[in-house]
């Protein structure tokens, strides 16, 4: 159970999410084949004190099932499935198939690809700002339904360990807000007739030549939608083609240990922001330090050394209230400055 108390200006919105889940499953070997198989109950409540028109009880049935066979030492495969029965959206069945291939002693592939489904709510990045009183009552939505897969290649090159990852997937009926052509202190949620497409890779390393550790990831992702009133296809704002990041560390036994860390985020396409269309790239900077003294450890951390803020190049504040009454651009990038903080851990043994 969670309750909310939000302020929107002079406006209080107070609410309260109340989730119930239950499930029961049972599993049985036969020679080199693994089942699985359960049955599950969640239910899902919402009511808001404020504002009317937006309160649900889901109640989601499902069964599900599991297989996993091993062709010998080197392969294995996996299928499941699960349907659900949404009190509201009707039946809604969610395949998945895995496979596992061993090379040789060092190396591993894994390939998966599955769909699943959304049941939409009112609860949206929009109306985390705004609040639900500007937002229009729900009405012929339908779900949003996935389907996606992945191709994983990981092993050692020495003494470095690493993972490559390719991803695609697809939306379909993906929900989006549109603002009131009437009233634009309005919003509401539809379902957009084109397909959110996202696909990407990801690269991972590992190098541990003790007392020394370090770790770089590299990500590359290409998401598109439909905008809900052109109809015409953009990069899903908010969505850096590029993310990288290296993090080393030093350890002394049990004494001290020292770490930096460095994220570089690419540039991102923008939504309704007067003031650029896309963002600026930006390098994040952090570095701690520890050091023990018998049983207390003392301890140093600081945060975007850079000082990069997204207030430093345009204002946070809109000249004039955008879409459904919001006051503030889309944050992009960081909105406080060098951060620090130092303090103590006492070991009582």
């Amino acid at each position: 159970s969670q309750q909310h108390r939000h302020a929107f200006g002079l406006f209080r919105e107070n609410d309260q999410h109340l989730t119930s889940f239950g499930e029961v499953a049972a599993t049985h070997t036969m020679g080199s084949t693994v089942w699985v198989l359960g049955t599950a109950l969640q239910q899902e409540r919402y009511t808001n004190d404020a504002v009317a028109g937006f309160d649900f009880a889901f109640t989601t049935p499902g069964v599900f099932g599991q297989s996993t066979v091993d062709l010998g030492s080197w392969v294995s495969f996996t299928l499941s499935a699960r349907a659900d029965r949404h009190s509201d959206y009707g039946t809604q069945f969610a395949p998945r198939l895995s496979a596992l291939v061993r090379l040789g002693q060092m190396w591993t592939l894994r390939a998966s690809g599955g769909g699943g489904y959304f049941a939409p709510t009112p609860f949206t990045e929009e109306t985390e700002v705004t609040g639900l009183r500007s937002l229009r009552p729900l009405a012929n939505l339908s779900v949003e339904r996935a389907t996606g897969g992945s191709l994983d290649l990981g092993g050692a090159l020495g003494p470095i360990e690493v993972n490559a990852t390719l991803f695609g997937s697809r939306i379909a009926n993906p929900v989006s807000v549109r603002t009131d052509g009437i009233d634009e202190s309005q919003i509401a949620l539809a379902n957009v007739g084109g397909d959110t497409r996202t696909s990407g890779g990801e690269l991972l390393a590992r190098w541990n030549p003790e007392p020394f550790h370090v770790t770089a990831t590299y990500t590359y992702v290409h998401s598109t939608e439909e905008t809900p009133d052109t109809g015409r296809r953009r990069e899903v704002p908010l969505t850096p083609r590029q993310q990288a990041g290296i993090v080393g560390s030093w350890e002394q036994e049990d004494r001290a240990r020292i770490g930096v860390e460095g994220y570089y985020t690419g540039r991102q396409a923008l939504d309704d922001n007067p003031y650029r269309i896309i963002s600026k790239p930006y390098v994040h900077i952090g570095a701690m330090a520890e050091r023990r003294f018998g049983s207390v450890r003392v301890f140093v951390n600081a945060e975007n050394l850079l000082d990069f803020r997204q207030t430093k190049h345009d204002r946070l504040v809109l000249p004039s209230r955008g879409g459904g009454g919001r006051w503030t651009t889309d944050v992009w990038g960081p909105l406080e400055g060098r951060v620090a903080n130092v303090g103590l851990r006492i070991d009582s043994r």
